[in-house]
């Protein structure tokens, strides 16, 4: 686990979905149905992240609903309409470097429910931690070969 000196993190390459915890939990707190849960929980996506210093394209290529493609630029606040953020409202985002984690926060989350996506390197896979309120899930990612 890094600390707040770490350098920030290369998230660079195609990354496969392995395994989840509690990412049912966290879709039911976003809002998303039973039989939407039911099909994103049996998906298994690709994300390809691109990263050039603190410039992002991140690609989630879901089977079915087809690409999902976020550009920003760390420090600098976005919209997004990530489904996994729920609903189908942008959200106004900001994306911080904090140690070696790539931090999203939703910045028009109320106060007391406050939202986060976190990427960061473990053990040499791609750990994305969502976060809605007190409801808290991982992704976990092994990187592809380059092809």
């Amino acid at each position: 686990m890094a600390d707040a000196s770490s350098p920030p993190a290369d998230l660079n390459g195609k990354w496969q979905l392995v395994r989840n915890d509690n990412f049912d939990a966290y879709l039911k707190s976003v809002d998303i149905g039973l039989i939407k849960r039911k099909m994103i929980n049996s998906m298994t996506p690709v994300v390809e992240m691109e990263q050039n210093g603190d410039d992002f394209k991140v690609t989630a290529k879901i089977p079915v609903a087809g690409p999902i493609v976020s550009t920003f630029k760390v420090g600098v606040e976005f919209t997004d309409s990530n489904p996994m953020m729920g609903g189908r409202d942008e959200k106004r985002v900001l994306a911080e470097w904090r140690g070696c984690k790539l931090v999203h926060t939703v910045v028009s989350a109320p106060k007391d429910k406050p939202m986060s996506i976190e990427r960061e390197i473990v053990d040499g896979e791609l750990v994305i931690t969502m976060t809605n309120g007190d409801v808290v899930a991982k992704r976990y990612f092994k990187k592809l070969p380059s092809q």
